[in-house]
């Protein structure tokens, strides 16, 4: 999906899962730009993700 701008908040994964985009990063090697993400609900001590644009 190129050219799709994704923005922080509750986002339903291809697994169904609920998740929360927390920023959007830009990988120093590649330049490509990556989306920051914890699971939902939050848990007492957040674990980050992150996920390329092009896996989502």
């Amino acid at each position: 999906m190129a050219g799709r701008r994704i923005c922080a908040g509750y986002y339903r994964r291809y697994d169904r899962k609920v998740v929360y985009v927390v920023s959007l990063a830009i990988d120093a090697d590649t330049g490509e730009e990556t989306a920051v993400w914890t699971a939902y609900p939050f848990a007492d001590v957040p674990r980050y993700y992150t996920s390329s644009q092009s896996s989502s």
